[in-house]
């Protein structure tokens, strides 16, 4: 396998601003005890391909991550930006970055970019990045996660509602669902939704969490009790009891923009790693 070293370009950041994930500088992607490899997978008419990043000392049964871009970076600064790497680092996880065309998702509803224009099937290729990998590394089909940044974050929500059997659970930030999801296959599926109410891009940062989370409430059964707490700056709110025993999240961050914000992607990893599909798709 090969490994990431130093010197990887800073990407070419998006003119556009919808869609459109924060800038990142990166001049590093070295890790300690990790491995990577870059796989291919046909898709359609065309070559696909996602970074893999697993622990040297790789065993089987281990969760694995799907973190998804945002429009306008590339697959290594998407990395570098969501910060889960360090899971990787200390053998707790497998990680997939699948890589988008054009460094865009199409997610529906005519988001975004060149995957968009060109009507790109994300769906599908998303669905056999995680049946690659899973054969692959041997991870535990119980405990597949999702992960969305932005235009990501956006093809994570309809990824969540059209395939919901792929996932135990998905996490976004700084994104907007591209339609309400009303499949009731989506019934379990755990979600955290987070953003910033200083994200100018996304908007009402609060009103779009709010909505977001009120809609996988109602599909995962939840009760009306909350519980909620402050990880500064973020406001966290929990509804647990949920269908087939999911949970829900909010991360709503005071004058965030739409920049990852530093201590999400703990939050997220402590809400995704405690969820688990009873039933493998």
């Amino acid at each position: 396998m090969a490994r990431w070293r130093r010197g990887i370009p800073v990407f070419l950041l998006c003119v556009a601003l919808a869609g459109c994930a924060a800038p990142v500088k990166a001049d590093s992607l070295a890790g300690q005890g990790i491995s990577i490899e870059t796989r291919t997978l046909p898709a359609g008419h065309l070559s696909r391909t996602y970074l893999a990043v697993r622990p040297e000392k790789a065993h089987s049964g281990l969760p694995l991550l799907v973190v998804l871009h945002g429009r306008g970076v590339d697959v290594r600064n998407g990395a570098v930006q969501t910060g889960f790497l360090g899971y990787a680092e200390q053998g707790l996880a497998d990680i997939v970055y699948p890589a988008g065309i054009g460094q865009s998702w199409n997610a529906g509803s005519g988001c975004c970019g060149i995957a968009a224009r060109q009507r790109v099937d994300d769906t599908s290729f998303i669905a056999a990045v995680v049946a690659d990998a899973a054969h692959a590394f041997t991870s535990d089909p119980r405990r597949v996660y999702l992960v969305g940044y932005s235009n990501g974050g956006r093809l994570a929500f309809h990824l969540a509602c059209v395939s919901p059997g792929l996932f135990a659970a998905f996490a976004t930030y700084g994104a907007a669902p591209p339609a309400p999801c009303t499949n009731p296959a989506a019934k379990g599926l755990s979600a955290l939704v987070a953003a910033g109410t200083g994200d100018r891009v996304l908007g009402h940062g609060a009103q779009v969490a709010e909505h977001a989370s009120a809609t996988w409430r109602t599909l995962d059964a939840c009760p009306p009790a909350s519980s909620s707490r402050r990880v500064s700056p973020a406001v966290v709110t929990t509804w647990t009891g949920c269908a087939g025993g999911s949970a829900v999240q909010s991360l709503v961050y005071s004058g965030v923009t739409h920049a990852w914000p530093a201590g999400a992607t703990g939050l997220m990893w402590t809400f995704l790693s405690g969820q688990v599909r009873r039933t493998a798709a």
